[in-house]
């Protein structure tokens, strides 16, 4: 599932966008230089891409995904990070396979 993932992440970010595992289940994108409604619409296409892939054989699987923006969120970058790591608990609240963001909610 992690490899088929990492696949779709490939394929829906730019090359000098950065993927990272950050453990378990959890991943931070940072898109470079990026105003947040692109992250957002490169969020969408994955989120879109990894619901419509078939894993066998476990079947289908989405992902839940939040989106703080730096520098308009916050100049310290682990406060971005937190408020994402915020957004995508409301994501998965609010019934997963989603999206949620600081600045397009």
């Amino acid at each position: 599932v992690l490899k088929k993932l990492a696949s779709h992440m490939k394929s829906n970010f730019r090359q000098h966008d950065v993927c990272c595992r950050v453990g378990g289940e959890e991943f931070i994108v940072f898109v470079v230089h990026e105003d947040p409604k692109i992250a957002y619409i490169a969020a969408e296409r994955l989120r879109k891409t990894v619901a419509q892939s078939y894993i066998d054989p476990i079947g289908t699987i989405t992902v839940s995904i939040g989106i703080a923006s730096w520098p308009q969120d916050s100049e310290n970058i682990q406060e971005v990070i937190k408020l994402a790591d915020q957004k995508l608990y409301q994501a998965k609240n609010d019934g997963r396979n989603c999206i949620r963001s600081t600045s397009l909610d």
